[in-house]
C-alpha cells in the first residue's frame, strides 16, 4: 500500500500524519508559529531516500496552487518542495466537508435535533483561530468559500455599538471572523466587561487569554452574544445553500459547544421569516474530531490519485 503525507495546519496547529488511503498510521503535531519545512515533516514520517507516495496538505487560507500563505499566521507552504507529483494543497474546510464522512459516532455531538435531508447540501462551518465556511454537494463534490470574511452584520445594540467602533479601529468594515473565533470571543467577553479598548484592539495575545479563561463559565453576556452571532451567521449561510444539515468544527466549536445548547442559538436559527420554514428541521453537529481535516485529506487524495495503491 502507497504511504502518505497529509496535514492540517491553522493559525495555532500544524497537524500531519503518514497514513495510506484506508487510514491513518501515525500523527504529529507541531505549533504553526514553529513548524518545520515540508521535507523536515516528512522526514520526520521516515520518508528521507523514499518520497511520500502522495501528499495533501489542508490549510487555512484560500487555495489556487501548489503554494500559500495562511491567512492568520506568517506561514508560506509549497507542496512541491516535496518532489513528488501527486501532492496537493486543500482549503481546510474543503478538507473538513469530506471528513465529515467518516467520523465515528462517538466524536459528533447533536447540539441541535432534526432529520437530515441528503438531497440538499451539507454546511460546514469552522471556528477556530478563523472562521471558515464550505458546503458539500449531494453529489459529492465540495465547494469552499471565504463568507468568514464577509461583513459582520449584527442586529443587537450591544454589538452593532463594537461593530462600529472595531470598524474604526481597524480601518476597514468588521468582518464575521473578527469576532466569531478565538480571539473574537475574547473581544465579546472583553466587550461586555467594560474594557472596550481592549476589545476593539489588535493585541490578539490578550484577546485570546481572555476566551481561553471564560470558557468553561455556564453562561454569561459574552456567551450569549457569541451563540446568537453564531447562529445569525449560520442561519444567512444555510439560507445562501438551502443546507439540509449543519456541521460545526474547530477548536472553539469544541471548547464553546455548550453554548450551541443555549436557547439563544436555536431560537436565533429558527427565528421566523418569510423562508424559515426551509430551516426548520435542519439538525446541527458539533465535530469534535481532532483527525477530521486529516481525514478528510485521506478521502480527498482516494478522489484524486484513484491509482494509488
Amino acid at each position: 500500500m502507497t504511504l502518505g503525507l497529509v496535514g492540517d495546519v491553522g493559525g495555532t496547529n500544524g497537524r500531519f500524519a503518514l497514513v495510506d488511503l484506508d487510514g491513518v498510521r501515525s500523527t504529529h503535531t507541531w505549533a504553526t508559529a514553529k513548524l518545520p519545512t515540508l521535507s523536515s515533516i516528512a522526514a520526520h514520517f521516515g520518508f528521507v531516500e523514499q518520497r511520500p507516495g502522495f501528499a495533501c496538505i489542508a490549510v487555512a487560507a484560500p487555495v489556487s496552487g501548489p503554494s500559500v500563505t495562511l491567512t492568520n499566521a506568517n506561514v508560506h507552504l509549497d507542496v512541491g518542495t516535496l518532489g513528488i507529483p501527486r501532492a496537493r494543497l486543500a482549503n481546510d474546510l474543503e478538507a473538513a466537508a469530506a471528513g465529515v464522512l467518516d467520523v465515528p459516532q462517538a466524536l459528533r455531538d447533536d447540539v441541535v435535533q432534526g432529520e437530515r435531508d441528503p438531497s440538499r447540501p451539507a454546511l460546514v462551518v469552522g471556528l477556530g483561530t478563523g472562521l471558515g465556511v464550505a458546503v458539500r454537494l449531494p453529489d459529492g463534490q465540495i465547494v469552499s468559500g471565504e463568507g468568514g470574511h464577509g461583513a459582520f452584520a449584527p442586529n443587537q445594540p450591544t454589538t452593532m455599538e463594537l461593530a462600529l467602533q472595531l470598524s474604526d479601529r481597524l480601518g476597514r468594515p468588521a468582518e464575521w471572523e473578527d469576532v466569531l473565533c478565538g480571539r473574537g470571543f475574547g473581544r465579546l467577553v472583553a466587550w461586555t466587561r467594560g474594557q472596550r479598548e481592549l476589545a476593539v484592539s489588535r493585541d490578539v495575545g490578550a484577546l485570546e487569554q481572555l476566551a481561553r479563561s471564560t470558557t468553561a463559565e455556564p453562561s454569561s453576556p459574552a456567551h450569549e452574544l457569541f451563540a446568537g452571532a453564531i447562529a445569525d451567521f449560520i442561519r444567512g449561510m444555510a439560507f445562501t445553500v438551502c443546507a439540509g444539515e449543519i456541521f460545526l468544527c474547530g477548536g472553539v466549536s469544541g471548547h464553546l459547544r455548550h453554548l450551541f445548547r443555549l436557547p439563544t442559538f436555536e431560537s436565533r436559527l429558527r427565528v421566523h421569516g418569510p423562508v424559515s420554514h426551509v430551516l426548520a428541521g435542519v439538525p446541527v453537529t458539533v465535530i469534535t474530531d481532532d483527525q477530521l481535516a486529516l481525514r478528510g485529506c485521506i478521502r480527498l487524495s482516494r478522489r484524486w490519485y484513484p491509482t494509488a495503491s
